[in-house]
């Protein structure tokens, strides 16, 4: 009897646990599992792929963005990285740059910058400051070749300047030379006047006409190094005022657009100010 009633109670634990509801392995109740498709859908990503992604902090490099006028070339070490706007920051390695920033009608913008941390984030507004003809003339008029190197000529300036300080030189020294030859002259005239003998009146002369000739030759240079001094400085103001760079974009700030994955906001080196706002400037002349 006993033996088929335990027969009994162990096909009935059988019918109430049901084909195809095996019971859970010892270990692992509560955990969920997604199958994966073939495209990769639910799987997790490794720890730390997400921050990776969204912020360049986990690089090695320091990134710059850069602002400014649309248009102006963009310079790191004196290589060209392209005209703003910029596609996104610039990935830089640690390290000192010089930030340039060029464009037509504007003076040129020169940042020394310093990065030592990798991921730091620093954004740079170029301040580019037009320029002005009357600027460019008064200073070809105050010495010949600083109007074209305040307009960005610095090849024709220097030579202006060599001109115009060579000519100066030389029509000092000619007229050093042309004072004494002439004081030299007056005396070997004074004595061939007063000369008695022919061959004495021959020698004087003769001396007086060769004081004479160095007298006209220091004249020469001194006229010569005046009009060489003079000419670069009308040169240079014509020049400044023909060829006066025009202003290839209008004033205004035009920030460059961030890429992806740019993280959190740049903080800003070199000038605070880096919403619109309102400049004021006072420029003092004597």
């Amino acid at each position: 009897m006993w033996p088929a009633l335990f027969m009994i109670l162990s096909l009935s634990s059988l019918a109430a646990a049901g084909p195809g509801n095996p019971a859970a392995p010892a270990g692992t109740a509560g955990t969920a599992r997604s199958a994966p498709d073939s495209a990769g859908a639910g799987r997790s990503a490794p720890a730390g792929t997400a921050a990776h992604r969204a912020t360049p902090r986990a690089s090695g490099n320091a990134f710059l963005q850069v602002g400014g006028p649309a248009g102006a070339h963009v310079l790191i070490k004196g290589k060209e990285v392209g005209r703003l706007p910029l596609g996104g920051p610039l990935a830089l390695a640690p390290g000192d740059y010089l930030v340039e920033g060029e464009l037509g009608g504007y003076a040129p913008f020169h940042e020394e910058m310093d990065f030592e941390n990798p991921g730091e984030q620093v954004l740079l507004q170029l301040r580019l400051i037009p320029l002005h003809r009357r600027d460019a003339l008064f200073y070809s008029l105050v010495l010949a070749g600083l109007g074209e190197n305040y307009v960005g000529r610095p090849v024709l300036g220097y030579a202006l300047s060599a001109a115009e300080v060579g000519g100066v030189v030389a029509a000092i020294g000619g007229q050093l030379l042309y004072t004494n030859h002439r004081n030299d002259y007056l005396v070997l005239y004074d004595a061939y006047r007063h000369a008695v003998s022919d061959a004495d009146v021959a020698s004087r002369r003769a001396e007086a006409q060769d004081a004479w000739n160095k007298m006209r030759n220091a004249q020469s240079l001194r006229n010569t190094g005046l009009l060489v001094a003079a000419g670069s400085v009308v040169v240079g103001m014509l020049d400044s005022w023909l060829r006066f760079p025009s202003i290839e974009a209008g004033p205004g700030a035009t920030a460059a657009a961030a890429g992806a994955g740019a993280g959190a906001e740049l903080a800003e080196r070199a000038d605070p100010i880096a919403a619109p706002s309102a400049h004021v400037a006072c420029t003092l002349r004597f």
